[in-house]
């Protein structure tokens, strides 16, 4: 019988998240020159594929910070037995920085 643990569906969907997040970084770079052999291939404007970069690479930051939250939440339960050195602070403060860039760029 397969017993699933409480914290398990947490962390499915943050692994399957990061590993969204991930996979649209082929397609953010693809589209982000000025000359891309898709604009030939499709005949649409420059401008067009500078939107759809946008809107990609925002869907690819709210993936990695749903990813990084539910991997959070899964270490909630056990915070008593992690020690939060200073290089992990340093790298969630790094994470959450850097993953809220578009908002100060957007507003």
């Amino acid at each position: 019988m397969n017993r699933t643990q409480p914290g398990d569906m947490t962390r499915y969907l943050g692994d399957r998240a990061g590993f969204l997040s991930l996979a649209n970084l082929p397609i953010i770079f693809l589209l982000g020159g000025r000359n891309n052999f898709l604009i030939g291939l499709t005949g649409l404007s420059y401008g067009v594929f500078n939107v759809f970069h946008k809107w990609v690479a925002r869907v690819a930051t709210v993936l990695a910070i749903v990813s990084k939250t539910l991997s959070f939440m899964k270490c909630i339960p056990r915070l008593t037995i992690i020690r939060f050195t200073r290089s992990r602070m340093l790298s969630i403060c790094t994470k959450v920085c850097l993953s809220t860039l578009f908002v100060k760029a957007k507003y």
